[in-house]
């Protein structure tokens, strides 16, 4: 009984996996090619946000106020 559950289930995963090419080649739309959507229209880039600030910003805080939490007590030979 097992044995002949596990023979068809291979068939089957089996047969899906064989059929996988067949659905990939039935595909009929035409791929559109991007580079030529935007053909004679320049290029440009939106206006920059504030992104880089908060990138800078995040890291230069923590290190400002990690000073804040030295202890004052400890000697340079640490």
């Amino acid at each position: 009984m097992m044995i002949a559950m596990r023979r068809v289930i291979f068939a089957i995963g089996f047969l899906l996996v064989m059929m996988t090419p067949m659905w990939a080649l039935a595909d009929d739309t035409a791929a559109v090619d991007g580079r030529f959507n935007a053909y004679g229209k320049t290029v440009a880039l939106p206006p920059g946000g504030t992104g880089v600030y908060w990138v800078l910003l995040v890291p230069l805080t923590v290190i400002a106020v990690g000073g804040l939490f030295k202890d004052a007590r400890r000697s340079h030979l640490d």
